[in-house]
């Protein structure tokens, strides 16, 4: 758990914020944003290098986690 007001506690999530910011103001209401914007910010999100994950993308880091457990990936 992080506490309040601390940001430097949640690195990964703060950065994740930075990104969505990239694409939709802070106040921009979220009603004003359409499915498809949205998709296409996650689509973005999920394709982008992580230093984190040893600079591959989190899509990628999913599908080797979903191997090592010998998981069937979804079409």
């Amino acid at each position: 758990f992080c506490h309040p007001y601390a940001s430097f506690e949640r690195g990964t999530s703060e950065n994740q914020h930075k990104i969505i910011r990239r694409f939709l103001p802070k106040n921009q209401s979220l009603k004003d944003v359409s499915d498809t914007q949205i998709q296409r910010i996650q689509q973005w999100m999920n394709d982008y290098p992580r230093r984190i994950l040893d600079y591959k993308t989190p899509h990628q880091a999913f599908v080797q986690e979903l191997k090592k457990l010998d998981l069937p990936l979804a079409a």
